[in-house]
C-alpha cells in the first residue's frame, strides 16, 4: 500500500473536496490515505459531513484559510508532529494555505515526496496587485521543495509554467471527475424549491463571495425580469446579496443543497459569473445532467465549454445576458448543446480516469526516488 496524506485547508462544500472523495474513494485498494485539514466556516458546509470518505481524517484548527503568523506556525509545526509519526510515501497539499504548510511541513517531516494540486490559482482576482506579487514570489520558492505538481486544467497549467510558478517537466494536467448522477424529476425538484413552474429557470450554485461574482446573477434578474433566477449556495455576500434583490421576485435564495444534481434537475440553464475558476466542477456536473450552460470564459472554463457547441462563453455582464436570452429564445439549441456536453463530460471527466492517472504519477514518483 502507498502511504498519502492529503493536506487540505478545509473541506467545504466545493470543487476540492469532491476532488478528494472521488481520488480517496477510488484508490481504497492502492492507497492508505490519511486527510489533515483546517476548519471550514458554517456558512461554507462541511463536504466531508456529507459524504463517507475511506480514510482517517485529523484535524488541525488552525490550518485555516484567514490565520495570523503565530497561527500558521502552529499549524506547521502540528502537521511536522503528524508526520514524523505517520510517517508517510507522499504528502499530497490541496488549497494555497495548505499547500504552504503542509510542504514545508513534509520537507522539515523528512517526507520524500511532496506534490501540490492547483485545483485552480490565487493569481488573478483574489488580491491586489503587491499580493498577488508576494504570492506568486513564494509560490516560485516553493517549487524548489515540490517533488511534482498537478494542475486540474491546461490553461492554468500553461499559466503558472509562464509565470514561473511551475515547470512544464514536473507538472501534470489531471482533469476532475464527476459520477454521473441518477435522473430526477424535474417537476418534482421545481416543487420542493418553489420555484415557479412555468417560467424559464436559471440557476446559479457556488459560494457566495467575491471571486463568484453573485451580484452578476442579481444584475441579470433585473435585465431579465421574465427569467428566474434560483440562487443555491451560501457564503459571505449573503445578505448583501438578499438586500440588493428583495425587490426582485424574479431572483431566489435556498442555500446548500447536499448535491448539485438536486438544484440541476430544477433549472433549465446554469449561469457561471466567477472572475476566475479553473476546471468548475458544476459546469461538469451541469453537462452530465444535460443542463445547457452560460459561463464566463476565465481559467480553464473553456476547456470544458466549447462556445455554441456544448454551451456559451460570456466575456462581462452584457455577454452573459446575451447568452441567456439566446438559451431562453433556442430550444433546439439548448437540447443540442446539451448533449454535446453530455458527451464530453462522460469521456473526460470521469472516476476512472483521474484514479488512474494519479496512482500512475504516484507508482512513477516512488519508483524514481528508489532508482
Amino acid at each position: 500500500m502507498i502511504r498519502v496524506v492529503h493536506i487540505v485547508t478545509r473541506t467545504n462544500i466545493g470543487g476540492v473536496s469532491n476532488y478528494l472523495m472521488h481520488l480517496i474513494q477510488g484508490t481504497t485498494k492502492e492507497v492508505e490515505s490519511t486527510v489533515i485539514r483546517g476548519s471550514a466556516s458554517e456558512e461554507e458546509g462541511d463536504y466531508f459531513a456529507q459524504h463517507e470518505i475511506p480514510a482517517v481524517v485529523l484535524n488541525v484548527p488552525e490550518l485555516r484559510r484567514n490565520s495570523s503568523p503565530f497561527g500558521d506556525l502552529l499549524a506547521l509545526i502540528r502537521v511536522v508532529k503528524i508526520l514524523r509519526q505517520l510517517r508517510p510515501d507522499i504528502v499530497h497539499t490541496h488549497m494555497a494555505k495548505a499547500g504552504v504548510v503542509g510542504r514545508l511541513a513534509a520537507l522539515i517531516a523528512g517526507t520524500p515526496i511532496r506534490i501540490h494540486t492547483f485545483h485552480g490559482h490565487l493569481l488573478y482576482g483574489y488580491f491586489g496587485k503587491i499580493a498577488s506579487s508576494a504570492v506568486i514570489l513564494v509560490e516560485r520558492c516553493l517549487r524548489r521543495v515540490t517533488t511534482h505538481v498537478i494542475v486540474n486544467g491546461e490553461r492554468v497549467r500553461q499559466d503558472l509554467i509562464q509565470l514561473g510558478v511551475i515547470t512544464a517537466l514536473r507538472s501534470s494536467m489531471i482533469p476532475p471527475a464527476v459520477n454521473q448522477s441518477a435522473p430526477r424529476d424535474s417537476g418534482t425538484q421545481r416543487l420542493l424549491f418553489g420555484l415557479p413552474m412555468e417560467q424559464f429557470v436559471v440557476g446559479f450554485i457556488g459560494r457566495l463571495a467575491t471571486i463568484k461574482r453573485p451580484d452578476r446573477v442579481v444584475e441579470l434578474a433585473k435585465r431579465l425580469p421574465e427569467v428566474h433566477f434560483a440562487i443555491f449556495g451560501d457564503g459571505p455576500l449573503r445578505t448583501q446579496l438578499e438586500s440588493s434583490a428583495k425587490t426582485q421576485r424574479n431572483v431566489s435564495f435556498h442555500g446548500w443543497v447536499r448535491e448539485a444534481s438536486l438544484a440541476l434537475a430544477a433549472v433549465d440553464a446554469l449561469v457561471l459569473t466567477s472572475d476566475n475558476e479553473a476546471v468548475a466542477i458544476v459546469l461538469i456536473e451541469a453537462a452530465q445532467a444535460r443542463v445547457p450552460v452560460c459561463a464566463m470564459d476565465v481559467g480553464s472554463v473553456s476547456e470544458i465549454v466549447l462556445d455554441g457547441e456544448t454551451g456559451l462563453l460570456a466575456s462581462d455582464l452584457d455577454s452573459l445576458e446575451v447568452g441567456i436570452r439566446r438559451l431562453t429564445s433556442n430550444p433546439n439549441e439548448r437540447l443540442q448543446m446539451a448533449s454535446s456536453a453530455a458527451e464530453l463530460a462522460n469521456l473526460l471527466y470521469t472516476r476512472e480516469r483521474l484514479v488512474a492517472a494519479h496512482l500512475h504519477l504516484y507508482s512513477a514518483l516512488l519508483g524514481r526516488q528508489s532508482s
